[in-house]
């Protein structure tokens, strides 16, 4: 039998056995010696095709569970179970689909030294007597279950493993059948095989198939994973981890579009930090650059993130987008906390405090607003007006009357 490994050992090598048992019946029961005989083409292809048949329109884990089921009952196998590897070398399987006694049931990990199934990775490079995927079987006759650890106490006489392999002849895992009945005779052995080695082919594929599209699953989820980083750096400042311009001017459109068919109020601020050009005068970028980042700590953990996004926009200037809020007064109850909370900020630099304090100016969109930026232009115009009135403050537009009302917070 070519490409076949037939053991009298447990996982050793090649060795013959001498015929004293007995064949399958085209139903997958074992006749008595006394009638053994080998089964004519007619009986091999009538259980081939109900292998085939009583799988076919199947695929993935339906399938497996069918295969299994179908070689139990076509080779009367007392416990069948398909494999995929889990390591590379192989150590580790994983059962994708079991039948222990007729019944389907949950397959689990197990490593392979010790086992029966250990023989069905060992076999040589040189084996391969023809391209392709070698499809050698494994047979164990007699004996299993005093042999092997794992298969004492089972009833288990015989063994049949058959490797599955990839395209690129890589063992990818293996079907394994258990028998309570031993399996010595040459010519049977001959035909059982044979048999189990045609249907497996028809596994072979669907685990290929299978573990080809987990890859192509995989690889479109590291590829979305990847596009959602990429997405996310594309509207994230690298210094801050806070918005940047350009996720702003997007919002901006968005909320502008959402408040011109009235489906939601918002209102803007602008905050720029006072005197920072100073701090990197006096104290180096790497000061500035540490005072940016508490900073924009600080205004996240003073803002609503349901109602509130926080964006970097300039050097020194920062947004914040206040939705639901319906007056200037909300605004303002708004705008005084972050002037507080920024003013509360605390950075040591070198044994120095470098004090901090912001301007802020706020508006509302208004009626006749052509674009976004109308806003924006407003509420700049107020944070001016803060700086020129003394900086840490901050001064809002009311709504509706165009009409600046200074707030000073605290």
């Amino acid at each position: 039998m070519k490409n076949s490994q037939v053991t009298d050992r447990p996982c050793t090598g090649l060795a013959g056995l001498e015929s004293t048992g007995a064949p399958l019946n085209p139903k997958g029961i074992l006749m008595q010696p006394q009638m053994a005989s080998l089964l004519s083409p007619q009986q091999l292809y009538g259980i081939l095709r109900n292998l085939l048949v009583q799988t076919a329109g199947l695929t993935g884990s339906a399938y497996l569970n069918a295969a299994c089921q179908v070689f139990a009952r076509e080779f009367d196998a007392q416990f069948v179970f398909i494999t995929r590897t889990v390591d590379d070398p192989p150590v580790t399987v994983r059962m994708l689909a079991a039948c222990k006694d007729g019944v389907a049931t949950e397959g689990w990990e197990f490593i392979l030294p010790g086992t029966p199934c250990e023989a069905i990775y060992q076999q040589p490079a040189q084996d391969i007597e023809r391209p392709g995927p070698h499809l050698g079987a494994t047979l164990i006759a007699r004996d299993v279950m005093n042999r092997f650890e794992p298969t004492r106490n089972t009833g288990y006489e015989s063994f049949i493993g058959m490797p599955l392999w990839s395209g690129e002849q890589r063992m990818i895992g293996h079907v394994a059948l258990f028998f309570n009945r031993r399996l010595d005779d040459l010519a049977q052995q001959e035909q059982l095989v044979e048999l189990v080695r045609l249907y497996s082919l028809k596994v072979e594929a669907e685990l290929n198939r299978i573990l080809i599209d987990e890859s192509r699953q995989t690889l479109l989820q590291q590829l979305q994973q990847a596009n959602e980083r990429l997405a996310l750096e594309s509207v994230t400042d690298t210094l801050t981890g806070l918005y940047n311009r350009r996720h702003f001017n997007d919002r901006m459109r968005r909320v502008f579009a959402l408040g011109q068919r009235q489906l939601a109020q918002y209102g803007l601020l602008l905050l720029d930090l006072d005197f920072f050009k100073a701090i990197n005068d006096r104290h180096g970028h790497l000061a500035g650059d540490a005072v940016l980042r508490t900073v924009a700590e600080t205004l996240l953990r003073c803002t609503r993130r349901d109602i509130e996004e926080v964006f970097r926009i300039g050097g020194e200037e920062f947004a914040i987008i206040c939705s639901g809020v319906r007056s200037a007064d909300d605004l303002a109850v708004a705008a005084g906390r972050l002037v507080q909370a920024v003013r509360a900020v605390v950075i040591d630099h070198g044994g120095q405090r470098l004090p901090v304090t912001a301007s802020v100016g706020g508006a509302f969109p208004e009626a006749t607003d052509m674009q976004w930026d109308d806003c924006y232009r407003r509420a700049d115009e107020r944070l001016y007006v803060a700086k020129a009135a003394g900086r840490d403050r901050a001064v809002l537009e009311d709504l509706p009357a165009d009409v600046a009302q200074e707030v000073h917070a605290g």
